[in-house]
């Protein structure tokens, strides 16, 4: 059986040779469709060999993609980007795949570089990778019914709707998601209008509003994002009563996190709780819903902190036990592995769990500032202070800790006073504890100030008359 490799260019010279050069040896026939290229992409394609077809730039990642389909009459396809590379050494595995008879498509799992000279070695050991894998239909059995859909984010839905697929262990390297690569292709002054455009052709399709409300979100449109997930939100019941629909787990997530960010608590919550019963216990899902119970926690006036924390400390554990998946469906990056540890060592910091925050936290650099807050806790605020940046909010505060604890309060006080003034907080726990130990400062130096915490509490009921006359007593912690 013939494999041949179909693939979309405009403008890719930087790119187009090394994924060219990672097919070499495992495809048979090699077909670019080019869309107005100007620099060197077509002659790269040529020299390897390749067919070259001309498309016009049509405001339409589809109809290219099916002009290079449209020149074959059997075999398989295998679609790659100009900044795609095949794995090394997974030809052998890939070609197994076209003599089975059991799979039409081949899910392979994608990896995103961190930087574009990370190695593959490094994108594949998880060392230089952006979150988990994700499984994408990237090898088809050829069929005439193999044709792409949609003007962006395109895919064969119908092919894919009704062919037995299968994980095939040959991975992709994908360097094009590389922060400073997207700014510099401005990819979102594209993006949007196509996915206006598609919302408009499909207003029955949930996914196209997923995607619009993830650009806007990008965008620092917040209020247009949330305005796109409701429209998604509400076809989602429907398409999902339809026949093999798609990857929806973005949607939820994204509506969770949005409700999340505005401070709805109780409306993200529903909003998780619906998505568990509509798509299963998704670890996106269960991994917001313990920042949801987190956020409880910190809340003031929360009548059961504790029971918060136990509940976000269960479902944090079992989103760590699942690790990184490489699932079909839309994830947030390390939602597995570094994120959900990160908030897990906070938790285990709220409750006073020192070890265990140490245990769990990553090697990030919110896990690194939650290692030295549990090293402060235990004790060894001199020994973190030797060593700690202060070069956030977070990590002024921490140095506040310290020096508190080492007798140094008026340093502690300006020290707090400067988290509070920069913010941009990594964790918001820190953000309340800020408040809590500038209470406390303010009330031992004589000026007791109304605010959350024992301390704070303490001055408001001095502040409103409801202590009796003397000197009131200051609280042990």
């Amino acid at each position: 059986m013939s494999l041949c490799l179909c693939t979309i260019v405009r403008n890719e010279q930087h790119f187009l040779e090394g994924m060219l050069h990672s097919v070499r040896g495992v495809v048979d026939r090699i077909i670019v469709v080019d869309t107005g290229s100007t620099d060197r992409s077509v002659e790269i394609a040529q020299k390897a060999g390749a067919t070259v077809l001309f498309q016009p730039w049509g405001q339409d990642f589809s109809a290219p993609r099916n002009l290079a389909v449209a020149q074959l009459s059997g075999g398989w396809v295998l679609v790659l980007d100009a900044d795609e590379r095949l794995g090394p050494g997974v030809g052998n595995v890939l070609r197994s795949v076209l003599t089975r008879q059991d799979v039409d498509i081949g899910l392979l799992p994608l990896h995103n570089a961190r930087r574009l000279e990370d190695t593959a070695a490094q994108i594949l050991s998880g060392e230089a990778r952006q979150g988990a894998p994700i499984l994408v239909a990237r090898l088809f059995r050829w069929h005439p019914e193999l044709r792409w859909e949609g003007l962006i984010h395109e895919s064969p839905r119908r092919y894919l709707e009704s062919r037995p697929a299968a994980r095939i262990d040959a991975p992709i390297l994908h360097y094009g998601y590389v922060e400073q690569l997207r700014k510099a292709k401005s990819a979102a002054d594209r993006n949007l209008p196509l996915l206006e455009e598609s919302c408009r052709r499909q207003p029955e399709e949930p996914l196209p509003f997923m995607y619009l409300g993830r650009e806007l979100a990008m965008l620092g449109r917040p209020e247009e994002a949330a305005a796109a997930w409701e429209r998604g939100w509400a076809l989602l019941p429907a398409r999902l009563a339809l026949p093999s629909p798609p990857p929806l787990v973005g949607l939820p997530t994204q509506r969770a996190q949005g409700q999340l960010e505005r401070g709805e608590v109780d409306d993200a919550l529903r909003t998780l709780q619906q998505a568990r019963k509509l798509l299963g216990d998704h670890s996106n899902f269960l991994w917001l819903e313990a920042r949801c119970k987190l956020w409880l926690a910190l809340k003031p006036g929360e009548p059961a902190p504790q029971q918060q924390l136990l509940e976000a400390l269960k479902l944090l554990e079992q989103v760590q036990q699942r690790g990184e998946q490489a699932l079909a469906d839309p994830l947030v990056e390390g939602v597995g592995g570094w994120r959900s540890a990160e908030d897990l060592a906070v938790v285990h910091l709220l409750l006073g769990n020192v070890s265990a925050a140490l245990s769990v936290a990553p090697a990030t650099p919110a896990g690194e500032l939650c290692r030295s807050e549990a090293k402060i806790l235990g004790g060894e605020a001199e020994k973190v202070l030797a060593t700690l940046q202060l070069d956030s909010a977070d990590s002024l505060l921490l140095a506040a800790l310290g020096a508190e604890q080492l007798g140094a309060r008026t340093d502690a006080e300006e020290l707090v006073r400067q988290a509070l003034r920069r913010g941009a907080w990594l964790s918001v726990h820190r953000q309340l504890l800020s408040r809590e130990l500038l209470a406390k400062l303010l009330f031992l130096r004589g000026t007791p100030t109304p605010g959350p915490g024992d301390y704070g509490r303490l001055a408001g009921l001095l502040e409103s008359g409801q202590l009796p006359p003397g000197p009131p007593i200051a609280p042990t912690s």
